[in-house]
């Protein structure tokens, strides 16, 4: 099955899907769920990618506000595990739909009354925190990229300040060697400058 989101082609994998079958139907994935706290979304995007080389991106898709969320970005938060009262959108913050393994699901209703009361008490903390790590994370992405931006932006900068310092040093003082020392020491410290004040407003650029 595929799916069209902002004209970018899917393909959705979900149960009963290999990789799907086997986390619902293998009884060791039942410890992983109820110990370790590991959970996996309902249904995930594989990007359908022209460039062959590059490997798929996979995501999930926010019932609620319709966010994509990249599948790694639980890894990089450390939040892969103790995920045992579900997983968090990072955009909107409500639950994402999670595909349960059948042997954990026996368990959990088996202990539903103290399954309930775990949930009552810690659900709320637990995704709370979780959605921190996740925020945390895109936050820190988005600076960095800010940072390569605003260094791009100080290298074209530099670049054409040393042409114009370098040209208008020639007219005036009639020399290369000279002219080209000047252009280079003055584009060089004009995009050091202009890189310093992109990065300090790193957020509104």
């Amino acid at each position: 099955m595929k799916r069209t989101i902002n004209d970018q082609d899917y393909l959705v994998k979900r149960f009963p899907s290999v990789g799907y079958a086997f986390w619902v139907l293998n009884p060791i994935i039942a410890i992983n769920e109820l110990m370790l706290g590991q959970r996996i979304p309902e249904e995930t995007l594989v990007e359908e990618s022209v460039e062959l080389d590059a490997p798929p991106k996979e995501y999930v898709e926010c019932p609620s506000c319709g966010h994509l969320t990249d599948l790694n970005l639980w890894s990089q938060a450390g939040a892969k595990f103790r995920n045992w009262f579900g997983l968090a959108c990072p955009n909107c913050g409500s639950t994402l739909p999670t595909c349960q393994n059948v042997w954990s699901r026996l368990i959990t209703l088996v202990l539903f009354p103290l399954v309930t009361v775990l949930k009552d008490r810690f659900q709320s903390r637990a995704l709370a925190e979780q959605l921190q790590k996740l925020r945390r994370v895109e936050t820190d992405k988005q600076l960095g990229d800010a940072s390569f931006k605003a260094l791009r932006l100080g290298v074209s900068f530099g670049a054409a300040m040393a042409v114009f310092l370098s040209f208008a040093s020639l007219v005036e003082l009639g020399k290369i060697l000279p002219a080209i020392v000047i252009g280079l020491v003055g584009g060089s410290l004009s995009g050091l400058l202009f890189g310093g004040l992109m990065h300090v407003f790193r957020g509104k650029i």
